[in-house]
Formats: C-alpha cells, structure tokens, sequence
C-alpha cells in the first residue's frame, strides 16, 4: 500500500484501456516534475496512448499544449515535483522472512525501508524470533518477539535496554554490560547515564564476572567515548562531544534551537562555545551551552570521575563467628570482615 502526497494528483492510467474522464480546470501531474491544466474537458487515452506505457508525451514547457480525446486539452502550468511517499509493504516476493517494511517512496520510484518487521532464522539463539528493526540509516533493532518454543515464553519481549518512568517526572535507564564495566565500555545505546540508571552485569558465558551491576549517581558519560567536537557539523540528539580542553565534564546535545527548519540542516557553530558552561559553586550539572543551532547539557566525564558510578552490593562467602582470645586475634577478624564487606561493595575500597 502506497501513500503518495501530491499537492496535484497523479494522472491516471486506466486499466481497460477506456480511458478516464477529465473536468475542465482540473489539475494533474504525471510525475514529469511539471502541472498542468484542463483547458478543455475530455477524456484520457488510457492504455491507447503513446508512448506504448499509456503516458502521454507531456510537453515541458510554460504554455506547451497536449491534446487528448473529446477535445481534452491540457496545458503546461509549470514546473512540480512529488514529495516522498509513504510505503507500507506487506511480505517481500523476494524475502520470505520480511513480514512488513514501512519506508519512503523518492520521487525517481527509489525505495527505501525506515521500518522492517521480520522473522530471524540465525543464529540458533534467536531463531524463529520476530524481530522489529529500524533499518535505516543504520540496522539497529527496537525489540524481539518470541514465537513458539524460542522463549523464554512465546511473545515475550526482549529490549536491547529499557528506559522506564515518566519524561516529566524523570525516565530511567536499565541497560546491560556485556563486557567489561561502565568504566571501559559502553552500556546501552548512547554515552549518557543518568541518576537512578541501572546496569546490569551481563559479562561471563558460565558464571557472572563482578558484581550484580552498577548504579549511576548524577548524569555523566566517558570522555573517551564522546565524539570531538567540530565546526558546522549536524549531532544527532543524545550524542556526547567533549571540548578540546579536558575539563572534568563533557557535554550531551538535548535540543535543536533555531535555524532551518529541516532538523539536519541545524549545525554547531563556526568555532567551539568560549568557554562551555561548567557547574561553580551553588550550582551542579545540567547546564546549557548555546552553540549556533544546539544546545548542551553539562555532564560529568566518568574518566575524571569514576566514584559516579558505583557497583551493587552482593552476596560473598560467610564470616565464620569471631573466637579471638587477644586483641590481636580480635583486630584480625574484624579486618577480616571489613574485607569481605568491601568484597559485597557494602564498603568503599581504600
């Protein structure tokens, strides 16, 4: 199913040939990039018109007339051109497995898919799974759906990360470590975290490596892993730049100000903020940083500041009950203890 929008509609190509009937003064375009008007009434060719498509030969000049049957007579307005159009395809007689595409239609007919749903046939983890994807510009899937025995239940869902609450109220993060720590490696989708964020500990095929996971203190991302910032240069929304100048923050585009009104038009600026907005005393992270048409947040860099994030309390093996005899003993035991209690992250460590 196609959904075209034309300011003007398309000229139609009769299936039986007949032809249709055209009033005096109606608009058409035949998707030549040009309009044009009914001077007199009449009828179309249909599939009798040349060439052997059934098109006529439009003329492409203001003015230019094309006679067709009952005295149909159209005349060149000028020049048009149809917007993108909206796709909705329903299976693919080359892809069995695609389920539905949602994408644009170009004005040159090039397709392209925004939205796929399709089933997975490999790996064996994941085979059978229905999965939703946005494809373009990049694959990057939303979510799976389970169907039949791939489970964990048939149509449970599986999220690469979950943001919950409400975004007036403050939305939260749970996201999972696939491999190393928020430290050296980024959970999720993006390089923000915010307070309240959850990650949860993913690393080791048999048994978990470290702890249950980590909770986030205040909003912060690794400088490591923010782009560099550059002159008249499109971010996208939730990205990280860090100044040139280490400054124990870095910074997360929140919004679009200004400027064109095509959202990949909005740039920064023609050189970086002087100076980027940093917290002073009384006041904490979360500033602004106007920069042409962006605008940043304050964050902490999780590299100068990695007590941000701290890991969960879990379970360690018991303590046996203390049968110390002398102070020694006795101060041996408790630090004994206090290790075993920095070992369940119940304690920072020195």
């Amino acid at each position: 199913m196609t959904n075209k929008y034309s300011k003007y509609p398309e000229y139609f190509i009769s299936a039986n040939g007949a032809g249709v009937d055209i009033e005096e003064d109606e608009l058409q375009t035949p998707g030549n990039g040009y309009y044009y008007r009914a001077v007199h009434a009449g009828h179309t060719f249909g599939k009798n018109g040349k060439p052997p498509d059934g098109m006529p030969d439009f003329p492409k000049e203001v003015g230019q007339t094309l006679e067709e049957l009952d005295h149909l007579l159209w005349r060149c307005e000028g020049k048009y051109r149809i917007e993108f159009s909206t796709v909705n395809k329903l299976g693919d007689a080359s892809d069995s497995t695609i389920i539905q595409d949602y994408g644009s239609l170009a004005p040159d007919d090039q397709w392209s898919a925004l939205f796929r749903i399709q089933v997975q046939t490999a790996p064996d983890a994941v085979k059978g799974r229905i999965e939703t994807s946005l494809v373009s510009p990049a694959n990057h899937h939303t979510y799976y759906q389970t169907a039949y025995e791939n489970g964990p239940v048939p149509g449970a869902l599986m999220l690469p990360e979950a943001w919950i609450g409400n975004y007036l109220f403050g939305e939260r993060r749970i996201a999972i470590v696939h491999n190393g720590t928020p430290w050296n490696t980024s959970a999720g989708s993006c390089n923000f975290y915010g307070p309240g964020d959850l990650l949860l500990n993913a690393t080791g095929a048999t048994a978990r490596q470290g702890p249950i996971g980590w909770a986030v203190n205040a909003p912060c991302g690794r400088r490591s892993a923010a782009l560099a910032w550059s002159d008249g240069k499109h971010y996208k929304i939730g990205q990280t730049v860090k100044p040139a100048s280490a400054n124990g923050f870095v910074y997360r585009l929140i919004a679009y100000i200004g400027g064109p009104s095509n959202q990949l038009l909005k740039v920064s600026g023609v050189k970086e903020p002087p100076p980027w907005q940093q917290p002073g005393p009384g006041r904490s992270v979360g500033g602004l940083t106007s920069d042409n048409h962006l605008q940043w947040q304050t964050i902490y860099d999780l590299d100068a500041n990695p007590g941000i994030i701290e890991p969960l309390p879990h379970g360690v093996t018991g303590q046996a009950d203390s049968r110390a005899t002398d102070i020694a003993q006795l101060k041996a035991d408790f630090n004994a203890l206090l290790a075993k209690m920095r070992d369940a992250n119940l304690l920072e460590r020195n």
